[in-house]
């Protein structure tokens, strides 16, 4: 819901201090007062240069977001369907989807580990010190 705003001009010496925080507190109060629809009605009436901050939810019902394909679901072979993010960089107006399921939670560790220079030994003792999942 929050939006940019027109702030007073700061010299490039100076910092963010408290007031400049609690200032930004207020606004935010401000700008939760309303919907998000009546900010954007409200500063596009005034020409004011803007972008909304959308949350995840709303990137994806996103008009332009689905045109472009840019979120894409996939099977994962062990959580089943999962929503992902297609890849931004299309050659010769082809759009193909990136179908690599995400990985799980530490599925790599150990590959990443061997190629840092852990030995297979160095990786035991961190799993059963309990520093990596089993």
């Amino acid at each position: 819901m929050p939006v940019a705003v027109k702030a007073r001009p700061m010299p490039p010496h100076e910092g963010l201090g408290p007031d400049d925080c609690e200032n930004r507190q207020d606004r935010w109060r401000s700008f939760s007062k309303k919907p998000q629809a009546e900010w954007i009605a409200a500063l596009e009436c005034l020409d004011v240069p803007f972008a909304p901050v959308n949350d995840f939810a709303a990137v994806v019902e996103d008009p332009q977001v689905k045109h472009l394909g840019t979120i894409i679901e996939m099977d994962h072979p062990r959580i089943g369907r999962v929503k992902g993010i297609n890849s931004a960089v299309h050659y010769d107006r082809q759009r193909e989807a990136n179908r690599m399921a995400p990985p799980l939670l530490g599925e790599h560790n150990d590959n990443v580990l061997c190629e840092a220079g852990f030995s297979a030994g160095d990786i035991k003792r961190l799993r059963e010190g309990g520093a990596l999942d089993p």
